[in-house]
């Protein structure tokens, strides 16, 4: 007999190419559960099931810490499965009881019977109680109390979502050089909240403790994010001349792929569309660029010029730096609505469109924006 599509021993099966009812898939099971609990580490866990499942021979290039990963991102395994297993460890459990119960927690039959039998094993509930990094009683994980710990996390949503938009501002390089929209960027970060609740719950913690944690989880996802699309992705051989001999030379010139775009064209023209939209490879990392920016800013503002006070409004507007004369400006034009901002205007319009625009704000020439734009590629080090 086969799982029961969409239930976790299905999954189990199908990702790890374990047999079901098999002392390896119990072993998984088993494990997998632990972790939710909170009963062994995550370091511990990827040893564990490293142990008991030869990942090598899978088809999937599917890792340890991978299918962890999965299992994180499950709110079924994260709610449902968890309460049900805390609420069988706190009351005296008969087979017809789990039978009667399990429906509540809108369980898949077949994860409750694997669940009771692993209760079942000798010594196993004494050792869940003990080892668990969660503390309850029974009145804490019965269905209600489910019920009402997943819809506890409406009340952290405006702080969360404030969190979104805070965040939103230091990875706008990478909305823009990948062609991402602000909201699909929102909601990844809101997912990672949700699944950090549902890994928390439940929990006697206070509510400000609770919103630290999920913070704490949304900016190591912001971190992710950003390491994910700002490392070297593309090598390129240019042709760099001929040699005494006659013979081409080329060297490999490293280069992310959104990076491409402000590379000189054949004419020798830079283009600017992207110029800051995207770490520059010369930076390890996105945090030295952000950094860099906010010195050249300063430095800027500092001076006694007039054009390099606008050199640096314009490299912090296009960063996505608030900046609200500029948006008082669009919105008086009615180029924009109240409900959005400037550094929504200039992530959505091409680079003819908002060049005008900005040329009007500043009241200088396209032309000088141009050499203004220039002058901040040469200090942040896009050209020479």
């Amino acid at each position: 007999m086969l799982p029961t599509k969409g239930s976790f021993c299905n999954r189990i099966v199908e990702e790890l190419g374990v047999e079901y009812d098999s002392p390896e898939f119990y072993e998984v099971f088993e494990l997998s559960l632990k972790y939710i609990l909170k009963s062994i580490t995550f370091t511990k866990y990827h040893a564990l099931l490293g142990n008991t499942v030869n990942f090598k021979k899978l088809d999937s290039s599917i890792t340890p810490a991978g299918f962890r990963l999965k299992l994180r991102s499950n709110g079924y395994m994260l709610t449902s499965v968890k309460f049900y297993t805390m609420y069988l460890l706190a009351s005296k459990v008969t087979r017809e009881f789990a039978e009667d119960t399990y429906p509540a927690y809108k369980l898949f039959r077949c994860d409750a019977r694997v669940v009771f039998n692993m209760l079942n094993k000798r010594g196993m509930k004494a050792e869940l109680k003990r080892t668990s990094g969660f503390k309850w009683s029974k009145s804490e994980v019965t269905p209600k109390a489910l019920a009402t710990a997943q819809n506890q996390f409406r009340e952290f949503l405006p702080e969360v979502q404030k969190f979104c938009t805070t965040a939103r501002h230091k990875t706008y390089f990478i909305c823009k050089s990948n062609n991402f929209s602000y909201s699909e960027f929102e909601s990844e970060l809101l997912m990672e909240a949700l699944r950090a609740f549902y890994f928390m719950i439940p929990t006697q913690i206070t509510p400000e403790a609770v919103l630290n944690y999920l913070r704490k989880s949304m900016s190591n996802a912001n971190k992710n994010i950003i390491e994910k699309y700002t490392s070297d992705k593309n090598g390129r051989l240019v042709n760099e001349g001929t040699d005494a001999s006659g013979a081409s030379h080329f060297n490999l010139k490293v280069v992310s792929q959104s990076q491409l775009s402000v590379v000189a064209d054949e004419d020798g023209e830079v283009q600017y569309d992207n110029i800051f939209s995207e770490d520059h490879s010369r930076m390890q990392n996105a945090h030295e660029f952000e950094f860099s920016v906010k010195q050249l800013i300063q430095r800027k503002y500092k001076s006694g010029l007039n054009d390099s006070h606008r050199q640096a409004e314009l490299l912090s507007m296009f960063m996505g730096y608030p900046n609200k004369p500029f948006e008082s400006f669009l919105r008086k034009k009615r180029i924009i609505r109240s409900s959005r901002c400037a550094t929504e205007f200039l992530g959505d319009r091409s680079k003819s469109e908002y060049m005008p625009v900005l040329s009007q704000y500043f009241g200088v020439s396209e032309r000088c924006l141009t050499l203004y734009l220039t002058k901040i590629a040469q200090d942040l080090g896009y050209v020479e």
